[in-house]
């Protein structure tokens, strides 16, 4: 018995080798381990994919351009304004003087604030009469000069603001010439503005400014040094009451 046991056993161990070996499907390379296994070998062998590259921050938006500068204030309207102390400005024949000898001013004295100028004022022209104007060469040079005044009316207390020269020709008599000032002279505001129209008295020439008799709020003044008027006078203190000569200022407020 103990023999026929023996034998039933080695053949069991014989037969479950056999299968073991014979039986399609299994074995080694069909253990589930071992593919699982493989396949997590398989899995770590591809590349995994790289992480997303993070995308770039957000870029600050531009700051805004700063709006423009508001515009520069435009200047405010201006306003021509002409000075005179006439009531006329003809020019009547044979009504003002002058020294026959050497040179002859002729002056008048604004107070800007008179005539409603509160600011400065931009001189731009001056206009002045003509009684006569006998030039040995058919015309002459006559100068304009502005000044400022402070206190009595007296050469030295004059301060020079500019000078021009016009041409005035011999035809001119009897009638009202335009000096342009180019550029404008500026009379500061507050200022009292003194003009002086100058003929040299050249040789062969002679002039006179033009006046007539209508009333003015002002006198007018002459100088002439030949004459024994080195310095400005009334044409009433030398005998002449109604020469009221005829000479303004134009210009910008």
């Amino acid at each position: 018995m103990r023999a026929v046991a023996t034998a039933l056993r080695l053949c069991t161990l014989s037969t479950l080798v056999a299968c073991a070996t014979a039986a399609p499907g299994v074995g080694a390379d069909d253990d589930p381990l071992v593919d699982a296994a493989r396949a997590i070998d398989a899995a770590q062998d591809v590349d995994a994919p790289a992480p997303p590259i993070d995308a770039p921050p957000p870029i600050d938006a531009r700051p805004p351009i700063d709006a423009p500068a508001p515009p520069i204030d435009a200047p405010g309207p201006t306003t021509t304004v002409t000075l005179t102390q006439s009531s006329s400005l003809a020019v009547t024949p044979a009504t003002s003087v002058a020294c026959s000898t050497g040179e002859n001013s002729y002056y008048r004295v604004f107070r800007l604030a008179d005539h409603g100028v509160t600011g400065a004022l931009q001189v731009t022209r001056v206009d002045f009469g003509v009684q006569d104007a006998t030039a040995l060469l058919g015309s002459q040079p006559v100068q304009v000069k502005l000044y400022t005044l402070a206190g009595p009316f007296a050469l030295a207390n004059l301060t020079p603001l500019g000078t021009t020269t016009v041409t005035v020709a011999a035809s001119a008599a009897g009638t009202v010439v335009q000096a342009p000032i180019a550029p404008a002279i500026t009379a500061p505001a507050g200022a009292t503005l003194v003009v002086e129209v100058l003929a040299a008295g050249a040789f062969g020439n002679q002039f006179i400014i033009g006046a007539n008799t209508a009333a003015e709020t002002q006198p007018g003044y002459l100088r002439g040094p030949a004459c024994g008027s080195a310095a400005p006078v009334t044409f009433a203190s030398i005998a002449y009451p109604d020469a009221h000569i005829v000479l303004t200022v134009t210009g910008v407020r």
